[in-house]
């Protein structure tokens, strides 16, 4: 446990573990990524300096030395700077910006170089024709209704509501874990589902052998039904299928990293 009387000698380790041991994370997902981020990226350079006493320009020289893009080093400054933060709210060092270095970094953009691909009709027949099942459904689900990978892989046979058209979001599929509600506020609980898109799903729930009410629709046969399948798996199963040179790669963004 830190002390009150410990500011100038505490870490940024120190600070680091305080975090994880006191902070109540909404969701799951948000606790693994600052984990990855904190003790995979941040503690191995910082965690045995004395946290007051670290200089902005260093950490800048150092997130520019990162083998990432911008919106990486963005990231990895913002999630750095919540840890001071909330050791500063929790009173384990001195108030003030002058005691949050990552305030001073500056710099880094957040918006991705990355532009997303809008696949005509044509082009998504000709890609839906190299998929087999599931990811054939599970593209089809996705291009039909806007729902995010994350929350086609959290439906289970359950809540699809065949009489009214409907799917109920009811939880997600993030970082490998369940979180129950839709992924953002925004999102609709409920969403409106085609009659040509029902009768796939109702004929991939003939052939798959989890189709049970309280089965996953995307259920994952390595690990014997009981999580859905991984957000990575239409790109990696297109790629493979892959067969005319001419055809072009299209990069199936499915996860948001960070």
């Amino acid at each position: 446990m830190l002390s009150r009387g410990r500011h100038s000698r505490l870490t940024f380790g120190d600070l680091a573990s305080y975090y994880f041991a006191k902070k109540e994370f909404k969701k799951q997902s948000t606790k693994k990524l600052h984990e990855q981020i904190i003790n995979g990226v941040c503690v191995p350079r910082w965690g045995d300096e004395v946290a007051i006493q670290i200089k902005p320009v260093n950490i800048k020289h150092w997130l520019e030395k990162l083998n990432v893009e911008d919106p990486a080093r963005e990231k990895y400054r913002s999630v750095m700077g919540t840890v001071y933060t909330f050791a500063q709210c929790e009173d384990k060092i001195p108030l003030g910006l002058e005691h949050n270095p990552l305030h001073w970094v500056k710099g880094f953009s957040s918006v991705s170089e990355y532009e997303a691909l809008t696949l005509e009709p044509e082009q998504t027949y000709r890609v839906l024709e190299l998929l087999a099942q599931p990811e054939y459904t599970l593209l089809l689900l996705v291009a039909a209704t806007g729902l995010r990978m994350s929350e086609a892989l959290g439906l289970r046979w359950m809540d699809i509501l065949w009489e009214k058209g409907q799917m109920k979001i009811c939880q997600t599929f993030v970082h490998n874990v369940m979180q129950q509600g839709a992924k953002t506020r925004w999102s609709k609980s409920l969403v409106e589902m085609h009659s040509l898109l029902a009768a796939v799903l109702k004929s991939w729930q003939g052939q798959t052998l989890y189709g049970k009410p309280e089965d996953y629709v995307f259920a994952s046969y390595k690990l014997g039904g009981k999580k859905p399948r991984v957000g990575s798996m239409i790109g990696e199963d297109y790629r493979k299928s892959q067969t005319n040179p001419t055809e072009p790669e299209y990069d199936f963004r499915v996860e948001v990293p960070l």
